[in-house]
């Protein structure tokens, strides 16, 4: 397991984040990283993070691999009828 990339997956307590760190924490380390996360998931660390904000360089710390499922979709709220939040969040997210 030692060789298995170490994954930082975004959006990791949402519908597919929380598959995708399961499936990947089978393989090996897995970090978590959401606006709201928690230790005891399917992950080996968990980091509380926004990416509309600036990040700690210590995040991607020792990550080979970043899967990147953050972003507003079914948040009609914040994505219908606020052009900037949902393009702080899927667009600068992202970046």
């Amino acid at each position: 397991m030692s060789d298995a990339p170490r994954h930082l997956v975004t959006g990791a307590t949402g519908f597919l984040g929380r598959r995708v760190c399961a499936l990947f924490g089978e393989q090996g380390f897995v970090r978590a990283t959401a606006r709201e996360v928690a230790p005891g998931g399917p992950w080996r660390e968990a980091v509380r993070a926004d990416l509309t904000r600036d990040l700690p360089a210590s995040l991607v710390e020792g990550i080979d691999v970043v899967i990147h499922l953050a972003g507003t979709a079914h948040r009609h709220d914040v994505a219908i009828g606020d052009d900037a939040a949902y393009a702080a969040v899927n667009v600068e997210g992202t970046r």
